[in-house]
C-alpha cells in the first residue's frame, strides 16, 4: 500500500524544499491576479497571511489579518508592494501621454506606465511554460482558418507559431465612473493578461473621445505585437495576432458604426440610416442593392461626424 501511493504520490515522505524561483513565482502569480482583475487587494493580503501562517514564504511583506480594517490592508499592500525583476524590467513609459486634469481643468502631457504585450507574454511564459505548448491543445481548439492560414503560421507551421488576441474593455465600476482596459492573451489559454487600465475620466477632453490619449499608447502596443510576430522573442518564438477585438464604444461611434441607429449603419457598403430599409427584396446572399463602401467614402462620412478642434497645450518650462 505505502509503495503504491508512492508510484501516484511520488516520494512523500520528503517534501521539496522550496527555492528562490518558487518564491518569486508565488509573488508574481498574485501580483498577476491582482493586475488582471482576478482578485481585490484585500484578498491579495487575506492570502498571504494564510499562505505565510501555513508555512509559505515569499509573501509575507504583504499578509494583513483578515480580521483587520480596509485601510490596513491597504497599508500593506501599499508597503509590501516592490515589484519582482521581470515586472519591474518591463514597464515601459510611453512619452507624451494627453491626461486631462480634472482639477486644474487643463490637459497636459505626461509618461504612461504600461506593460507591452511582448514583455507580459514572456512572464507568463517564464512562469506557465507548459500552457503555451501546443502539443497539450485538442486540435478542435486551434485548427482554423484565421490561425492555420495566416502569414506567420504559414511561414513557421503550426507547431512552430502562438496564437495571440489583444482586446480592450470599457467596464463601469461606479454609475458616472469606468475604465478602458486593453489586454493580451494566448487564444488557447482563454486568459487575458493586462497590458494597463486607464480611466475614462481622465483621457483627453478636446472632442476626440479619448483617442488623443489612447492612440500613442496603441501605438507602442503595436510595435510591440510586431516584434512577437517577426518572431523576436526567444521565449516565445514566432507569434501570430489572429484576434484583434475592441469593447470600447467610443472607437465604434467615432466611425459611425456604433449601432444601426447612427447614420452609417455598415462599414462594408453605402448603406445609410435613410436606406437600409430599402431593396429590401433585391438583397441576397451574393448580392446587396447597395454599392461597397470605399475608403473615400468612409473618409468623408467620418468628416461630417467629427467636429474639428483646436487644443493649445501649454509648453513645459
Amino acid at each position: 500500500m505505502r509503495a503504491a501511493r508512492k508510484r501516484v504520490y511520488g516520494d512523500i515522505g520528503r517534501a521539496r524544499v522550496p527555492t528562490s524561483d518558487d518564491i518569486f513565482a508565488l509573488e508574481e502569480v498574485l501580483l498577476s491576479h491582482w493586475a488582471d482583475g482576478r482578485i481585490s487587494m484585500k484578498d491579495l493580503t487575506e492570502l498571504a497571511h494564510y499562505i505565510t501562517n501555513a508555512g509559505g514564504r515569499g509573501v509575507e511583506k504583504y499578509a494583513a489579518d483578515p480580521k483587520a480594517s480596509g485601510e490596513n490592508h491597504a497599508r500593506r499592500f501599499r508597503e509590501g508592494v516592490d515589484l519582482p525583476h521581470v515586472i519591474s524590467s518591463s514597464l515601459t513609459f510611453v512619452p507624451n501621454v494627453p491626461i486631462w486634469d480634472e482639477q486644474n481643468q487643463k490637459r497636459e502631457l505626461v509618461s504612461f506606465p504600461i506593460r507591452l504585450p511582448f514583455d507580459v507574454l514572456e512572464t507568463d511564459a517564464v512562469l506557465e511554460p507548459d500552457t503555451y505548448n501546443i502539443k497539450r491543445i485538442d486540435e478542435s481548439d486551434w485548427k482554423v482558418d484565421s490561425f492555420t492560414k495566416h502569414e506567420v503560421t504559414v511561414r513557421h507551421g503550426p507547431d512552430g507559431t502562438i496564437p495571440l488576441g489583444f482586446y480592450s474593455d470599457k467596464v463601469a465600476y461606479t454609475k458616472k465612473k469606468s475604465f478602458l482596459r486593453l489586454s493580451i492573451g494566448c487564444l488557447w489559454k482563454r486568459a487575458k493578461k493586462t497590458c494597463f487600465v486607464i480611466q475614462c475620466e481622465v483621457m483627453c477632453k478636446c472632442g476626440c473621445r479619448g483617442r488623443c490619449t489612447i492612440d500613442p499608447i496603441l501605438i507602442a502596443c503595436n510595435e510591440s505585437m510586431n516584434r512577437l510576430q517577426r518572431g523576436e522573442s526567444k521565449i516565445l518564438g514566432p507569434c501570430a495576432i489572429v484576434e484583434y477585438r475592441g469593447d470600447w464604444p467610443e472607437r465604434a461611434e467615432r466611425a459611425g458604426f456604433k449601432t444601426h441607429q447612427g447614420y452609417a449603419c455598415c462599414p462594408d457598403c453605402d448603406c445609410d440610416r435613410t436606406t437600409q430599409f430599402k431593396n429590401l427584396e433585391q438583397c441576397t446572399v451574393h448580392h446587396l442593392p447597395w454599392g461597397e463602401r470605399t475608403h473615400a467614402s468612409y473618409l468623408n462620412d467620418l468628416k461630417e461626424q467629427l467636429i474639428r478642434v483646436r487644443v493649445d497645450t501649454p509648453e513645459k518650462n
